[in-house]
């Protein structure tokens, strides 16, 4: 994941967290962009550390367990 400029706050907590992670890299300057990723398209261990550190922490059902929490709880809202 490539972050440009993330705005301060919450996106900028989000982007300190996949950087910690090594799911991304950061651009602060937008003219900075083809450069950074020209740089890594060519490097195929910095993509393919990126890529097992996004699945590593990817949680692909979160939203269906969510929803079973919800519904556990009986937090519904009425309509």
């Amino acid at each position: 994941m490539v972050i440009v400029n993330p705005i301060p706050g919450q996106e900028m907590r989000n982007a300190d967290f996949l950087l910690k992670k090594g799911i991304g890299i950061r651009i602060d300057k937008t003219s900075d962009v083809g450069e950074e990723i020209e740089l890594l398209l060519k490097s195929p261990e910095s993509l393919d550390a990126m890529s097992k550190a996004a699945y590593e922490n990817s949680r692909p059902h979160a939203a269906f367990d969510i929803a079973k929490l919800i519904i556990a709880r009986g937090n519904l809202p009425s309509t």
